[in-house]
């Protein structure tokens, strides 16, 4: 399901450096997003970035406005 980069909360991560996004991104732009990232819905209209904090920020780079999700229920 695609979900709103809007609505997507990061929080703290333990990778401080994400590496090369632009590299990333680029790849994204040729053949696709193959893996969704991970998400928990909030109790309000947001989410919760499980994983895929990599895949966010080249589509954000991209300037796309959603990305295509999995939403975990249980932790």
């Amino acid at each position: 399901m695609k979900i709103e980069i809007s609505k997507i909360i990061i929080g703290q991560r333990i990778r401080d450096d994400l590496g090369d996004i632009a590299g990333l991104a680029e790849n994204i732009e040729d053949i696709g997003l193959l893996h969704p990232i991970i998400l928990r819905k909030n109790n309000d209209d947001t989410y919760k970035l499980l994983a895929g904090h990599r895949r966010l920020e080249s589509h954000k780079l991209l300037k796309r406005t959603s990305i295509e999700s999995k939403i975990k229920i249980h932790e």
